[in-house]
């Protein structure tokens, strides 16, 4: 049943009016809960990769130590450190790092964070050898809380987003990552920094408005029956949101996953687009993203739902039949749009697709995969008065607020 908490900053609206769309809240008292349930204190954002060299500046009594601990150099402060691949490891400043493929880089302070090509990111990074390219990947460890004002940065135009808007993705950012955190403990880092996660921006830990809306919900994250689930996102809907077992058909079905109508996202530059796609173009992108696939030009292509039926207007397609001359295949909806280019092919959310025999012509809603809250929806239910909670109740039905720490 959804309630009401005093003294959670006075956020949690109880007008009758809309008080239906409202999450529940599950208190937990500690923050020492972020570290049993993820088993870390802070989040491993892959911040670059596959780069060929990285200029390292800034810190306060900074040191290097190797993936043993071992202090291998501690440099003046103001120090710059270029770093390269070299053989059996990588180079300092020229100079080899006693065959080490990995460094631990420390800023004393947290005031005074090193800086990545020239822009301030974290007090420690992790610099190492990719396994497969031999590039250097970075990795920056931030507090969760410091990472989300990088993520509200990156997600949305903040400056102009409602407060209440801005609160919502908070959580929603916060609880894919707090998700992520528990699920890659294994991995060499648990987000990156694009929208393979979700968009991370460097150099606004001190913004007045990101860190409001980050401090007024610190602690809290969506969980489905206590726990913790990946409360994925999107720009906009275009008038209902997906399931997620569509989209995401690896991952269990959840209720807060399920896909709802929505009305608030008619506002969005994305909410109604159109594109002419030729066959000798999709062939190019999709030979590119399937080298396996059958050879030959494409025929023609159906748009398909859970059940392999041919979609009408306002369904959204979960499987692509290509069919080429060199025979049939067939393709998960968002592994197509990706291959396609997602800020091309928007969404797989059509009103109505025409087959002029060289080209397609769709014309369709939204932008992104559809599951989970919209950004757009949301911008629009706080301007409508709704708070946080009730847009998160929204796109999240069923869900609770849990305060982790």
């Amino acid at each position: 049943m959804a309630f009401c908490v005093a003294g959670l900053a006075g956020l949690l609206s109880c007008r009758s009016s809309h008080k239906s769309t409202e999450t529940t809240v599950r208190e937990l008292p500690t923050r020492e809960a972020v570290a049993k349930a993820t088993g870390a204190t802070d989040i491993r954002v892959a911040v670059l990769k596959d780069a060929p060299a990285v200029h390292i500046a800034g810190g306060k009594a900074r040191r290097i130590l190797n993936a043993a601990g071992r202090v291998v150099q501690q440099p003046s402060d103001d120090a710059a450190l270029d770093i390269r691949p070299a053989a059996g490891g990588l180079s300092l400043n020229g100079a080899a790092a006693g065959g080490e493929s990995s460094l631990r880089i420390e800023s004393a302070s947290a005031d005074e964070p090193l800086s990545v090509n020239g822009q301030q990111v974290a007090r420690v990074l992790r610099i190492y050898c990719a396994p497969r390219s031999g590039a250097l990947n970075v990795i920056a460890h931030l507090d969760l809380d410091e990472y989300l004002l990088g993520v509200l940065a990156g997600e949305v135009p903040f400056e102009r987003w409602h407060p209440e808007a801005l609160k919502a993705q908070a959580i929603t950012s916060r609880s894919y990552a707090f998700n992520q955190m528990r699920r890659s403990s294994s991995e060499a880092y648990d987000v990156e920094s694009t929208v393979m996660s979700q968009v991370f921006k460097a150099g606004y830990r001190n913004n007045p408005v990101l860190k409001a809306a980050v401090s007024a919900t610190r602690g809290l994250v969506l969980t489905d029956n206590g726990a913790p689930f990946s409360a994925y996102f999107h720009s906009t809907c275009g008038g209902h949101t997906e399931s997620g077992a569509h989209v995401f058909p690896e991952q269990p079905a959840l209720r807060p996953l399920s896909g709802v109508p929505c009305s608030f996202c008619t506002q969005s530059p994305a909410y109604r687009w159109k594109l002419t796609l030729s066959k000798a173009d999709l062939e190019r992108r999709l030979k590119a993203a399937s080298p396996s696939s059958p050879a030959g030009p494409i025929l023609r292509v159906e748009f398909l739902d859970a059940a392999g039926t041919p979609v009408g207007a306002q369904v959204r397609a979960v499987q692509v039949r290509i069919h080429s001359s060199g025979g049939p295949w067939t393709m998960p909806g968002n592994q197509f749009r990706l291959a396609i280019g997602a800020r091309d092919l928007k969404s797989l959310l059509f009103e109505q697709v025409t087959d002029t025999g060289a080209a397609l012509e769709i014309a369709g809603a939204g932008f992104g995969h559809g599951v989970g809250l919209c950004q757009w929806g949301s911008q629009g239910m706080a301007q409508a008065g709704y708070s946080y909670a009730q847009i998160l109740g929204k796109y999240y039905p069923g869900a609770e607020l849990t305060r982790m720490y």
